[in-house]
């Protein structure tokens, strides 16, 4: 027997959520926290670096119906640290 329950999910209120402000503080949030993490590992790594921020956090960006915050590289030490150690892969596994 089939079951006869069936609904339909209110994409429209999906999106309001997630261009809401509470949902862009938190992916900024997260950004920031994995930011701040690979800078740490980066300084350990390449201790000549300590004191630049090479890591960068991005801002949250909602799409149709997913929202994404972003890190990236934002100097040439961050992108050594990434080409050589993959910092970024590292503390998203």
């Amino acid at each position: 027997m089939g079951s006869q329950f069936h609904y339909t999910m209110d994409m429209g209120g999906v999106a309001a959520i997630l261009k809401s402000a509470p949902v862009k503080a938190e992916l900024d949030s997260l950004a920031e926290s994995k930011a701040q993490e690979a800078n740490r590992r980066m300084h350990s790594s390449m201790p000549n670096t300590r004191g630049h921020d090479g890591y960068k956090a991005g801002k949250a960006k909602p799409l149709t119906f997913t929202a994404v915050s972003s890190v990236y590289t934002g100097s040439r030490a961050a992108m050594k640290d990434q080409e050589r150690h993959q910092t970024l892969n590292a503390i998203n596994h």
